[in-house]
């Protein structure tokens, strides 16, 4: 393949297993926000410099794997880590951007291969928790961004705010947590 740009559907929901596998020459890919699943390997071993996932898109097992992104940022709604080694053996992935107001969890043993080089972003007032982590510890550097900039925010895990911390702006908010201690 040859495709350096995709512009896709406002309308599409499926990327399907291995749809753009093996696309070094791609460039630059805009996601719609329609979109609800990204499938198996459906960009691995892709040339795109850097991904921005759309909220509430599922990613499948290798979605991007081998592919020479340097920059991933995942959305709100991305708390939960459930397949594996969706970024593994992209060696030039430095920054990876966790936008979700909770620490992520899950499957999160494989979800990448080169930890040590990778700086995580998160939610100011997550910094110190990922840093504390067993798991995200490990990464290069744990840094965070101000919450200002998050127009909706997606809870699916309590969330802890310690009495200096302060959710900045005037986000929407979906709840979807069942139970809510004050």
């Amino acid at each position: 393949n040859k495709l350096k740009y995709i512009d896709l559907s406002d309308s599409l929901v499926t990327i399907e297993a291995h749809a753009f596998e093996s696309n070094w020459a791609l460039e630059r890919v805009d996601f719609p926000s329609t979109l609800k699943s990204i499938g198996n390997v459906a960009f691995g071993g892709c040339g795109a410099d850097s991904i921005i996932i759309p909220e509430n898109t599922s990613l499948g097992t290798y979605a991007f794997n081998w592919s020479a992104m340097r920059y991933v940022e995942l959305p709100t709604s991305y708390y939960n880590i459930a397949t594996q080694y969706v970024f593994t053996n992209c060696s030039n992935l430095n920054r990876i951007k966790l936008k979700s107001p909770t620490l992520l969890h899950g499957n999160t043993s494989d979800f990448v291969s080169n930890k040590g080089n990778i700086t995580l972003v998160v939610p100011d007032y997550l910094v110190s928790s990922y840093k504390l982590d067993s798991y995200w510890y490990t990464y290069k550097d744990v840094e965070g961004f101000g919450t200002s900039e998050v127009d909706t925010w997606t809870i699916n895990n309590p969330v802890v705010l310690d009495a200096s911390s302060r959710l900045q702006g005037t986000p929407n908010v979906n709840i979807n947590y069942t139970t809510l201690t004050m």
